[in-house]
């Protein structure tokens, strides 16, 4: 799926009504802007509910995986969360390559603040 309909669809399920638009927006053009809000900034982009959730995924599906730098790679869940376990304590999205699932997590000490969620 193009990763711009899969931002939109993501968007749409995780993201507060109010930053929806920029949400996506920076996403597409501003990645590096878009993964320091995450680090600095977790609870104003996505929804409560979605805080400290746990989230089950087949570590052979397919997602984007955002970091901190801004770069943005389509990898696999089991490779994203194996990065996101071994290299730790960074800023990082993934999504599921339906939009339908996601992992963010923020830079913190002693633990990092992570979001996430399905459909």
């Amino acid at each position: 799926m193009d990763i711009d309909v899969v931002l939109k669809i993501c968007s749409n399920h995780f993201v507060k009504k109010d930053f929806q638009e920029r949400f996506v927006q920076e996403a597409q053009h501003k990645r590096y802007k878009l993964m320091r809000r995450i680090c600095d900034q977790i609870s104003h982009i996505f929804e409560e509910r979605f805080k400290g959730g746990s989230l089950e995924y087949n570590h052979k599906d397919k997602c984007f995986l955002f970091e901190l730098s801004g770069r943005v790679q389509e990898t696999t869940w089991g490779k994203a969360m194996q990065q996101v376990n071994v290299v730790g304590n960074g800023s990082y999205l993934i999504i599921d390559v339906t939009g339908n699932k996601f992992y963010a997590q923020a830079e913190g000490f002693p633990r990092p603040k992570a979001y996430s969620g399905s459909v």
